[in-house]
């Protein structure tokens, strides 16, 4: 049975994380400082990010791996991924390198970078970008480049977060959706689109925490700005937070009040 002061504690929580955004303590993770064709895996490894990154190519014969890409970068494969944007909320925003599934290995003057990075655009659904972290996580957020027809990919294309055998999944198709509650109204999807994806809280799913998150990518798409936070006070379960909003809790705090 919870005490006064779990209940206090509980309440805190709940009051504070209904309102979580872009946190001052959430890590973020720009992929400015890499070089375009760099295969992005353990260089966040340490703190203060403490992430692993790979990539998952489900397209058969092709490699896993997570490239980075430069999207002012004239000559490329992929002109969907150069600035500026046609469509979305991050309109005029100048993202610099992005990270992406890629569809080749190639590195013929083998220093150590993929000549002609390009994302992974084959059978659908393209693959997965996989971010493991060391520590359990409250939120995380993420910038989405190029990413096209939501609907017709709804089922194949969303973010995935899981804790021990735990999985939870978000589908891009919810952010477009009045009627979900992880709905935006500033994001529109589209060819050659760039939005940002609002911190996703545990509680959103249902979860304490989680310390691993996939994004899957139904076609040809590219990522930035990964966003999350483990520096947050310990999230209640759904049933403590019922329990705030119970009968006996809220005779309890006129009790109190009235003493």
């Amino acid at each position: 049975m919870f005490g006064s002061r779990s209940l206090g504690i509980l309440a805190a929580g709940a009051i504070g994380l209904a309102g979580v955004a872009e946190s001052a303590d959430a890590a973020q993770i720009y992929f400015s400082s890499r070089k375009s064709g760099e295969i992005v895996k353990n260089q966040y490894g340490g703190a203060p990010y403490n992430v692993t990154v790979s990539a998952d190519n489900f397209v058969a014969g092709k490699p896993d791996l997570a490239v980075v890409f430069d999207s002012n970068k004239p000559q490329t494969y992929d002109i969907d991924l150069l600035y500026p944007w046609t469509t979305g909320n991050l309109v005029g925003k100048k993202l610099n390198e992005l990270l992406l599934i890629a569809t080749n290995n190639i590195d013929a003057n083998k220093d150590g970078l993929i000549d002609n990075p390009n994302d992974e655009g084959g059978i659908p659904p393209a693959g997965q970008l996989i971010f493991k972290f060391k520590s359990s996580q409250k939120t995380f957020g993420v910038d989405m480049i190029d990413m096209g027809d939501i609907p017709q990919e709804s089922a194949n294309s969303f973010l995935q977060f899981k804790k021990g055998t735990t999985i939870k999944k978000v589908f891009f198709s919810e952010f477009t959706n009045p009627a979900s509650q992880y709905f935006d109204p500033t994001i529109v999807w589209g060819n050659r689109s760039a939005n940002r994806v609002k911190q996703i809280t545990a509680p959103q799913l249902g979860l304490s925490s989680f310390d691993e998150v996939r994004v899957q990518l139904w076609d040809s798409a590219a990522i930035d700005n990964v966003v999350f936070n483990s520096a947050l006070p310990d999230i209640p379960e759904p049933a403590a937070l019922s329990l705030l909003a119970s009968p006996a809790f809220l005779m309890m705090r006129r009790r109190r009040s009235a003493t």
